[in-house]
């Protein structure tokens, strides 16, 4: 059980020492009934700025992520990269490979359609021209048990994708889709950048007038083993091309499928099926090259700014496939990030992080421990000036490009890093944590509000945002007045 007790003395001043009063900051403005725990506190001496039941553990949703980013920077450190792998069996005869294409994953999160052009591009200026046996993933660096619980029969998202350490486009499908020119015909729809085969599409979707209301619905359903596309309703003749994402339900499918059809379209022939395998079944065996993907300290960024629960789960993954562990790789990941934490100081009682994305309503955290881990980061001189720098700013891109856009906001927008964190059930949860880069030092913060337990109408989620940004806003307004 991820429970951490340890109890030190560190931002626990009295009420009375704190810079200004409770009453002077309002981040449930709109008077949503919830429960919530909030703490400001300043990095280089631990002075207690502004707080409100900071010591009340409850769910986080995504700002826990800030704790795997932190734990995957200090291991593997900013320039760490992932390498994909790819062999052949048997030999090479002027361009034909008689025998297997063997794709070793290695836990890349993010190998997608731009990766794959450049890997079946470097297969053809390697002169090869054709396999005439099987394209052979090998997926066991990874023994997720649990990768499949988050796959659904019906999907219309794209972020229950299951796990593997050889994915490509997180393991999703792409479709593109337009218009008829013709209003009464069905509409175009396609798998992006390629035909995808042993995938069917029903498309019963309708091109209609501009003047009538669009309805589209896509949708993933996996029957008898297999996944197939359904799309419906109705689209604009003026609508422009869209793409859509869904998640698919056996990685290793899609991911043969979608490199088959990469090799396809660059003219390089692959004569067998798609098959799992392992490479260490192969006697004779010859390595074409090990493909890297981006950095760590470039995932860390895109899975904080996104919110990407894929993306740290598969990382999560790689640290325990990587930790020489045995068992379930999630499961020892989750242990070195426990092993991690425990090395920090996490005043008071009650921490739980079931999952490192967050999904979860069992973690519990209160906005003292938040903010204690994460003054003790500022110490990490290896990557903490990454660390922040990847944190979100207001009006980019990510989960905080549409947050503090009032007018009051604007002086301060480049002042605030932070990770945003939502769940809409059993509860309703909305969460902010992370620094703000005031010019008299850094400023520590977590705010983390929750609906009532048993409520049947839980906290507008929209309303407790605006309410936070106000009120980090006020408590800035209210800083400076202190100065």
């Amino acid at each position: 059980m991820r429970i951490l007790q340890t109890t030190v003395i560190l931002f626990f001043l009295s009420v009375s020492e704190l810079l200004f009063a409770l009453q002077d900051v309002n981040f449930n403005s709109t008077r949503e009934e919830i429960d919530q725990s909030v703490l400001f506190a300043r990095v280089s001496d631990g002075k207690i700025l502004y707080e409100d039941n900071p010591d009340l553990p409850l769910t986080p949703a995504s700002i826990a992520k800030l704790f795997g980013a932190a734990a995957l920077l200090k291991t593997f450190g900013l320039n760490y990269r992932v390498g994909t792998e790819f062999f052949h069996s048997g030999v090479n005869k002027n361009g034909e490979v008689q025998g297997d294409l063997i794709v070793v994953g290695r836990g890349d999160p993010k190998l997608v359609s731009e990766d794959l052009w450049k890997i079946v591009a470097d297969l053809d200026y390697m002169g090869i021209k054709s396999f005439t046996g099987n394209l052979v993933l090998d997926n066991s660096f990874f023994r997720d048990a649990k990768s499949h619980d988050r796959v659904e029969k019906v999907a219309q998202n794209s972020y229950d994708s299951p796990l593997s350490a050889l994915s490509v486009n997180f393991n999703n499908y792409e479709l593109a889709i337009s218009p008829s020119p013709k209003v009464g015909e069905l509409a175009n729809v396609e798998f992006y950048p390629y035909p995808l085969e042993g995938v069917p599409i029903y498309n019963s979707l309708k091109t209609v007038s501009s003047q009538k209301r669009e309805n589209l619905e896509v949708t993933r359903v996996l029957k008898n083993g297999k996944d197939f596309i359904e799309v419906r309703g109705n689209i604009r003749v003026s609508s422009p091309l869209i793409k859509i994402h869904r998640s698919a339900s056996q990685a290793f499918q899609l991911t043969g499928r979608t490199l088959k059809a990469f090799l396809k379209g660059r003219g390089i022939q692959l004569k067998g099926d798609i098959k799992e395998g392992l490479l260490e079944n192969y006697k004779n065996k010859t390595k074409l090259f090990s493909y890297k993907g981006q950095a760590m300290s470039t995932y860390v960024d895109d899975f904080l700014a996104y919110s990407n629960n894929f993306m740290i789960d598969m990382l999560i993954n790689l640290l325990g496939a990587s930790s020489g562990m045995k068992g379930d790789t999630y499961e020892m990941g989750m242990k070195s990030l426990d092993y991690f934490t425990s090395k920090k100081s996490f005043p008071g009682k009650g921490f739980y992080l079931e999952k490192a994305s967050g999904l979860s309503n069992k973690s519990r955290m209160s906005a003292r421990q938040m903010v204690s881990f994460l003054s003790e980061l500022s110490k990490e001189d290896a990557f903490f000036p990454n660390f922040l720098a990847n944190i979100t700013v207001p009006q980019t891109d990510g989960t905080l490009k549409k947050r503090f856009q009032f007018q009051d906001a604007l002086p301060y927008q480049k002042m605030i890093r932070a990770k945003t964190g939502t769940l809409l059930t059993p509860v309703s949860v909305s969460s902010l944590a992370g620094y703000l880069l005031h010019p008299t030092g850094l400023i520590a913060f977590a705010v983390i509000q929750n609906g009532k337990v048993g409520k049947k109408n839980q906290a507008n989620i929209i309303n407790l945002r605006k309410a936070v940004d106000l009120g980090v806003v006020q408590f800035l307004k209210k800083y400076e007045e202190k100065l």
